[in-house]
């Protein structure tokens, strides 16, 4: 088991995990417990190939986001809701494509912005720019293309509050931080050094 993540909702524990990212091929899977009584309710269930799985908490769902395929450099960047209640029916719906595979990078990052809404960030292919994606547990979707490089790790935190979003990722030989307004997705500071 690698590239694991976890979240935690109501009385939902849920775990996601990929069982050899080191080779193209490799199976997605999701578990759940129940916090209570720490019992299984969902026994590992493959949801396919795939790999680096992001489990984000939102107020009401949970949002699962992974690389959807073969390729160890890029795939389709995809995500179901998962309803605390009922985890085990969420994991039949139907994936939503966030970034197509002709345009998705190797790397991204997603956390919960406020209420029922996520932002992510993913590199772009080619890697002169990135996306950035509000995303709701409806898997409704707002996007914007930055014009900047991120030709390495990217990662996305965000202010106690939910107003502001702050994007790290690497530019060359560079860490560079764009601060972004969590709402519009307007950019606040551009390419700071870290």
């Amino acid at each position: 088991q690698a590239q694991c993540d976890r979240a935690e909702l109501n009385n939902a524990i849920v775990f996601a995990w990929s069982d050899n990212p080191a080779t193209a091929g490799a199976t997605l899977y999701v578990a759940a417990f129940d916090k209570t009584t720490g019992s299984m309710t969902v026994a590992p269930t493959s949801l396919g190939t795939g790999h680096v799985p992001r489990l984000v908490p939102l107020a009401t769902k949970i949002l699962l986001f992974w690389n959807d395929g073969t390729s160890l450099i890029r795939d389709d960047l995809v995500a179901i809701t998962i309803d605390p209640a009922d985890v085990a029916t969420s994991l039949l719906a139907a994936k939503t494509t966030v970034l197509a595979a002709a345009n998705a990078g190797a790397s991204y990052d997603a956390r919960p912005v406020a209420g029922d809404t996520a932002i992510l960030v993913s590199q772009r292919n080619p890697t002169t720019s990135y996306e950035v994606v509000l995303v709701t547990a409806a898997l409704a979707m707002t996007a914007v293309t930055k014009a900047r490089t991120a030709d390495g790790p990217i990662v996305v935190s965000v202010t106690a509050d939910g107003t502001k979003a702050q994007v790290v990722r690497a530019s060359g030989t560079n860490i560079e931080g764009d601060l972004l307004n969590a709402a519009t997705l307007a950019d606040v500071y551009t390419a700071q050094a870290i």
